[in-house]
């Protein structure tokens, strides 16, 4: 159906499921969008549009872009799927479900943002191509990765492993560990229940109250912590280290910089 100047179709799926399935999108284009509901439902919505500069060759574009939506038992599957000639890419998609509020997700796409929304589970996230938003996580772990913007995560899973190639990672508390690596940009994690494995080579850390270990380096900017219950390694190359109470071992290296350490 045309919708003002572009060319727009729905493809909407229900799928009745029971708590602790899977949801798996693996597409080659578009935004990701995940929602949670009360029902043991997953419901599924997939858009794709186009600039309508000629209502027949846009239906013909729209129909080359595949979606396959299906169920095995407890697991729904969207796949969305564009020939390997089309290169322009005018044809933009997004992918949006509803799942119960204890699911899993797998989520992959070539070319666009995902946001996904409080959940129990596991969720797996990954985009060539855009910024990954996911909220709080918890019986599960989270691993997410991009190469082409930021990740924020407000609540880490059990173990949560994150990476961007040019972007920033915030996560503002996780309920264990934290693996987080940027080649672009700035690294933020509040306080978390386990280790934290950072590395940035473009900008600064900032960590907050740690229960376990920290690991931390830095060839571009400064590093900071809050109290850390376990041991500390941190070095930096073109900054300062500033590490709250440490009531492990201290191991710190800072080229360029000075480095202040509160033992308690």
């Amino acid at each position: 159906m045309a919708e003002g100047r572009e060319h727009m179709e729905r493809i909407e799926e229900q799928f009745i499921v029971e708590p602790g399935g899977t949801l798996t999108i693996d597409a080659d284009l578009g935004d990701i969008r995940i929602d949670t509901w009360d029902e043991n439902k997953v419901d599924v919505l997939v858009e794709k549009w186009i600039a309508r500069y000629s209502e027949a060759k846009a239906r013909r574009e729209l129909e080359d872009v595949e979606v396959d939506v299906s169920q095995h038992a407890n697991d729904v599957r969207i796949e969305v799927n564009k020939p390997r000639w089309f290169k322009r890419n005018r044809v933009r998609a997004k992918m949006t479900a509803r799942v119960p509020g204890s699911f899993n997700l797998d989520l992959k796409t070539a070319g666009g943002d995902i946001e996904v929304a409080d959940l129990q589970g596991n969720v797996k996230a990954g985009t060539a191509g855009g910024d990954i938003d996911i909220g709080t996580i918890t019986e599960g772990d989270v691993k997410a990765s991009t190469a082409g913007g930021d990740i924020q995560v407000r609540g880490g899973g059990r173990e949560t492993a994150l990476s961007t190639t040019g972007g920033n990672i915030t996560v503002d508390r996780a309920e264990g560990g934290v693996t987080a690596r940027s080649t672009g940009g700035n690294i933020e994690i509040g306080d978390t229940g386990g280790n934290v494995d950072t590395k940035t080579t473009g900008g600064n850390i900032g960590i907050g109250r740690v229960q376990g270990n920290v690991t931390a380096k830095t060839t571009g900017g400064n590093l900071e912590t809050g109290p850390i219950l376990g041991n500390v390694d941190a070095k930096t190359v073109g900054g300062n280290i500033e590490i709250d109470d440490v009531q492990g071992t201290v191991n710190t290296n800072a080229v360029g910089g000075r480095v202040t350490v509160g033992v308690q």
